[in-house]
């Protein structure tokens, strides 16, 4: 150890053993005043306007090793704001110095112990959050106030701050400047917490106030240390329930999970103003307020009836129970479908199998919301999982207890298209119109095919439907005057089709011929 360490430790071991000073008499600050000093001091119009009226505040005391004059700071208020303070001797209560505060000057930030204390545990605290915050215990703690004229104050009126915390040691100066001078070498300051909004995993049997706490720390080993977890709760309207539950606030408690159950943590400290519960632990698991689920009352028996008066074949029939389906908790749920993407269905019944009007449905996927509470009538309510994985899907009535179920979602493959035209006959024996199935509907389509398609037996399609191959008149493209002479072709009938071709190729081979013979008789005259 350094000697600035080892000089900070024998002064916090001295400034332990102070006791404090006996005003005895002294009622305003002028009895604080020595008479050697009073005349010159009640001249000062501005300190005699601020001190007067001012009422007196704890001393504090101040060790000063240096020359053995310990003293005490001793403030005066206005309205709890520190007006002045006075310096006065610790060993016979003399007057050795006063100080007046204006503007924005401040005097001792941190005015006792326990302040002083917490400034430091907050850098090695984990950072509370809106809903927890947490506070280790340490095996040795110290602190007190000294003023050695040097390196951190120059003045009594602005002593300093000696903080040792296990290993770790400290200097806060007047003005909240803090100096570290060893760090601690412990791990709290590693420790994780993180609070997820819902139902607690597996708490069947428990009214839950809609959230856990998951804490660790992997440099700590759990019953090694001690550290006080404060949880908040909202009762924004004073009634004395948990908002959003029916949990009386007086029945609530913080449990721990310990691998299998949920354990209550005993000793609770409850605030009922701030709407906070303290509890100490030494370890770190996860961590939910709850009320235990009161046991069902028992079924309400049939009170004894006389013997029938009536014969044993009466057709007069029991009265029924006649229960409803709107009331009661959930008892049990069943879960419809695991695809991602899909609709999954969640019903729920109570304890006799009636479904529930509101039944709320929540998903959870490792330990975090997936699915925000979905509100359903008449028990079913419909969720969309967009991943796949292990789901717990909580279900719960109002205030009453939430059942739980764990469900594995899968990614499901796309369904085959649905084929509508199996097993379909779609032929209406008519060669001239296509025989077609459309498979989005499953229907037949019997369209004509295009006129002239050949059906066979020489036979062609018209509308739809097979015929004969009508007879096709060609007229004569000669005028008249040559049909009369006989040169031209006569006009008749001839077969289209097969026949047609060879009609055709005869007539263009006769007028050849003619052309031919012309030619030969024209050249033999030449």
């Amino acid at each position: 150890m350094n000697k600035t360490l080892a000089a900070l430790v024998t002064i916090l071991l001295f400034a332990s053993t102070a006791t404090a000073y006996d005003a005895g008499d002294k009622n305003t600050w002028i009895d604080w005043l020595d008479e050697e000093n009073k005349e010159s001091l009640l001249s000062d119009y501005e300190l005699v306007a601020a001190f007067n009226g001012s009422e007196i505040a704890t001393p504090v005391f101040v060790a000063s090793p240096d020359n053995n004059l310990d003293y005490y700071l001793v403030p005066f208020e206005k309205q709890e704001t520190a007006v002045g303070v006075m310096v006065i001797d610790a060993q016979n209560g003399h007057f050795r110095g006063i100080k007046l505060y204006t503007g924005s000057e401040q005097y001792l930030v941190y005015r006792n112990k326990a302040s002083a204390l917490a400034k430091i545990k907050e850098g090695i605290n984990p950072a509370p959050l809106e809903t927890i915050a947490l506070e280790f215990g340490f095996e040795s703690e110290s602190a007190g106030l000294v003023w050695k004229n040097g390196e951190y104050t120059k003045s009594p009126f602005d002593p300093y701050w000696g903080v040792q915390i296990e290993d770790g040691e400290w200097v806060i100066k007047a003005n909240g400047t803090v100096i570290e001078l060893n760090a601690i070498t412990s791990d709290e300051a590693d420790t994780n917490i993180s609070v997820t909004e819902g139902v607690a995993p597996n708490s069947e049997g428990f009214y839950t106030a809609g959230k856990y706490y998951e804490i660790s720390n992997t440099e700590l080993v759990n019953g090694t240390f001690n550290v006080e977890l404060t949880f908040s709760y909202d009762d924004k309207d004073d009634d004395g329930t948990v908002d959003g539950t029916e949990i009386d606030e007086a029945n609530l408690n913080v449990y721990y999970w310990n691998g299998e159950a949920w354990d209550l943590i005993e000793g609770a400290e409850r605030n009922a103003e701030e709407n906070t519960i303290t509890v100490t632990v030494n370890h770190f698991t996860v961590f939910a307020l709850m009320q235990p689920e009161p046991a069902p009352e028992p079924e309400p028996q049939p009170a004894p009836q006389p013997a029938p008066t009536l014969p044993a074949d009466t057709s007069r029939g029991n009265p029924g129970t006649g229960r409803g389906s709107s009331g009661g908790a959930v008892q049990k749920i069943s879960i419809t479908g695991n695809c991602a993407g899909e609709e999954i269905t969640v019903s729920a019944v109570n304890a006799y199998d009636s479904p529930l009007k509101g039944v709320s449905v929540q998903a959870i996927k490792d330990r975090e919301t997936a699915q925000e509470e979905k509100t359903g009538e008449d028990g079913i309510v419909s969720l969309e999982l967009q991943e796949a994985g292990e789901y717990i899907i909580a279900a719960r009535k109002g205030g009453f207890k939430s059942v739980t179920k764990r469900i594995d979602v899968v990614d499901c493959p796309e369904p085959e298209p649905e084929n509508l035209c199996e097993n379909v006959e779609c032929d209406d024996k008519n060669p001239c119109t296509t025989d077609l199935c459309t498979a989005e509907t499953g229907a037949c389509v019997n369209d004509g095919v295009a006129d002239g398609a050949n059906c066979g037996n020489e036979k062609e399609c018209t509308a739809g439907q097979c015929g004969a191959v009508e007879a096709v008149e060609i007229a004569s493209a000669q005028p008249a005057e040559e049909q009369k002479a006989g040169t031209s072709t006569p006009t008749g009938m001839f077969t289209a089709g097969a026949d047609s071709s060879v009609a055709l190729i005869g007539a263009v081979l006769a007028i050849a011929i003619i052309g031919a013979g012309m030619f030969l008789r024209k050249n033999k005259r030449q």
